[in-house]
């Protein structure tokens, strides 16, 4: 069972992309959800733990 950032997070990423056919940025995410940068990692890492995203930081950006 996922907590509400996250759950939250999933939601928003699925409507994003469904709009605009790509992911949202860190900054996108805070806006919509109203959750810190802090957070919104937090919650993302509780949604790759858990399997519902594939995600890889990119490096050097």
């Amino acid at each position: 069972m996922l907590v509400d950032t996250a759950r939250k997070l999933l939601r928003i990423m699925y409507h994003f992309y469904g709009h605009f056919r790509r992911m949202p940025t860190l900054r996108e995410l805070a806006r919509l959800s109203g959750r810190t940068p802090g957070s919104i990692l937090l919650g993302c890492q509780e949604l790759l733990r858990e399997g519902y995203i594939e995600w890889q930081p990119l490096i050097g950006t």
